[in-house]
């Protein structure tokens, strides 16, 4: 696994942060979730092959700072979203791993690491939301789009699939809930949020940037490619307010340089310029 940094002018740096760590006789991988933080270090969510769910805070350079355990309840769970405010708050949904249905939770972190709250994932017309993309702001409000597949012999044959977006206040109210995306099955999707008030999500090749208070679309922006597909899987912002789609596409973007591999990563900033 790769961390990839862009400079403003659009330069990349790789440095390569896996490894093998083992504790208490179990092999940590599965590297889930990244994130950074305001020193330039980066937390990665990972689970063993016993789903434990574990916080490894890395350096650029790859050496490990410290590690721990967030989720320890006695049960085998499998962190699902991880998102963390520029308060150093954070937020983990996660499941039992033998009782996958009816079992997301929703725990809250303070900036101390200590887990204040753990409350069922929010349900709707009888189906659990479990967020898989989860963003936070300082003031605690959240942000969650969840892939949820239709339901049915009818998602088999056609292979359709449904993301849902979603906002809850500080006390884990929600907001708003409404449909990101409903069509083919997307496996990628992304979701962002700052202390300024932007909020956008992306689900395969599409962003869009919203109305924090009423959830609608209000700019959008597509990664074409005149063969293949592309896919957008995580969105991040700097300190200058620049925004950064990141994904991978299996041919050439239009505006870009020619690919170079059978699927190539790509970065574009700023998209709300773009369309």
């Amino acid at each position: 696994v790769y961390l990839l940094g862009v400079s403003p002018a659009g330069d990349v740096t790789a440095t390569n942060i896996e490894y093998d760590a083992l504790v208490n006789g179990e092999v940590f991988g599965m590297s889930s979730f990244v994130v950074l933080d305001d020193v330039a270090l980066f937390y990665t969510l990972r689970s063993t092959r016993r789903f434990d769910a574990r916080i490894h805070r890395v350096a650029l350079d790859g050496s490990r700072l410290e590690a721990a355990d967030v989720i320890d309840d006695g049960r085998e769970r499998g962190a699902y979203g991880f998102a963390r405010a520029p308060n150093r708050t954070a937020v983990i949904t996660d499941w039992d791993a033998f009782d996958f249905f009816g079992s997301c939770r929703v725990r809250r972190f303070g900036s101390d690491g200590v887990q204040t709250s753990a409350d069922p994932c929010y349900e709707r017309n009888g189906i659990e939301q479990s967020p898989y993309r989860l963003a936070l702001t300082s003031a605690g409000e959240l942000y969650g789009l969840v892939n949820r597949f239709t339901l049915g012999q009818e998602s088999v044959r056609t292979g359709r699939g449904r993301w849902n977006l979603m906002r809850f206040d500080a006390d884990g109210d929600a907001l708003w809930f409404r449909t990101a995306y409903d069509g083919p099955n997307l496996l990628s999707g992304a979701i962002h949020a700052d202390d300024l008030g932007r909020v956008s999500y992306a689900t395969g090749n599409r962003w869009a940037r919203i109305d924090p208070v009423t959830g609608a679309d209000v700019a959008t922006h597509t990664v074409r490619t005149t063969l293949g597909a592309a896919a957008i899987r995580g969105i991040a912002a700097n300190r200058a307010g620049d925004l950064y789609l990141a994904g991978n596409a299996t041919g050439p973007i239009e505006g870009a340089p020619p690919p170079v591999g059978g699927t190539d990563l790509f970065v574009v900033r700023n998209p709300e310029s773009l369309d």
